[in-house]
């Protein structure tokens, strides 16, 4: 009896692993410079496809004083849906970030309104602070990272994170 359980035990296992760790995208070489943080690899289509995966890992750290999170990595690689929800009805949006920074490798994050595009948002800028507003929203909103071996950060309140879907 024990003999038939290991075998589609190890099947499942040899499945589970794969998944983990077959889909992840190798990292990418930054070929532009230490001071371009444009994507080199990642395109716009790959960007709205968004079955890239991840390498590198997303970090998500709750601030002891205050209440704002920290979204960061460092050597992050694919394409990674950080927040997101979905609109049934008519809903204003509202998303103040800070702390926008990339310090190595190629990046990219973008808001998303059922799979368009509608807003880049802008890192390494003067102005810490970004905000985006959108009112009478009906449908699918995300905030979607695309990065090659990059190092980022950005903050959000604590209760906007909470509004929305993230992993």
């Amino acid at each position: 009896m024990k003999k038939l359980l290991i075998l589609p035990v190890l099947l499942l296992a040899g499945i589970i692993l794969f998944w983990l760790f077959g889909t992840a995208p190798e990292p990418l070489e930054d070929t532009n410079g230490p001071d371009n943080y444009n994507l080199q690899v990642i395109n716009d289509s790959i960007i709205l496809d968004g079955d890239m995966g991840m390498t590198g890992g997303i970090s998500v750290k709750h601030d002891l004083i205050g209440s704002g999170i920290t979204i960061s990595s460092k050597g992050f690689t694919g394409v990674y849906d950080v927040l997101w929800n979905n609109y049934l009805g008519k809903s204003d949006i509202t998303l103040d970030l800070t702390a926008l920074t990339v310090t190595e490798g190629n990046f990219k994050a973008v808001l998303m309104l059922d799979d368009e595009i509608i807003e880049v948002i802008p890192f390494n800028q003067e102005d810490p602070f970004y905000t985006f507003r959108l009112d009478d929203v009906n449908g699918h909103f995300v905030l979607r990272l695309a990065g090659e071996t990059a190092a980022f950060q950005f903050s959000i309140t604590e209760q906007e994170y909470d509004r929305f879907e993230h992993p």
